[in-house]
């Protein structure tokens, strides 16, 4: 299933698209390792019945996780951004810059006007991952 809208964050297949690159760990990387830090499992009674497989051999888990800003995103995320760089829009890579500027304190939109019941209650970034997402954001490499 794709999902590009801004509910999700990187709900891809790449593997109709293209083949996994040589693996990519660089800002990209790092940036969405933080993101999954601060993701929050969502509820055993809304976890989906079955995962997503990449021509590689690489399962996501069954159950979906929710972003600091409240976006779905499932256990594949950090393999795409480093194994599919390529098959990444540039609306993909601005959601996990949106990603960073919340973790980071800078409050703006949530993903939701209202939260679905089905979400569960979001963890707060630590001052640890705070700090690590400023210093992320400031050392953004310029697109692509």
């Amino acid at each position: 299933m794709i999902r590009t809208d801004n509910f999700h964050l990187l709900f891809i297949e790449p593997d109709k698209k293209a083949e996994p690159c040589k693996v990519k760990d660089d800002w990209w990387t790092e940036a969405i390792q933080l993101i999954m830090e601060c993701c929050t499992v969502s509820n055993s009674k809304y976890w989906w019945r079955g995962v997503h497989e990449t021509k590689c051999g690489m399962k996501s888990e069954n159950a979906p996780l929710y972003t600091p800003m409240g976006r779905i995103t499932n256990t594949l995320a950090p393999y795409y951004v480093s194994h599919y760089r390529e098959s990444l829009t540039f609306g993909e890579k601005d959601k996990i810059i949106q990603e960073l500027v919340y973790i980071y304190g800078r409050r703006g939109p949530v993903a939701y006007s209202e939260v679905p019941k089905s979400m569960p209650t979001l963890k707060k970034p630590t001052d640890k991952q705070k700090e690590k997402a400023r210093e992320l954001i400031f050392t953004r490499p310029t697109w692509p």
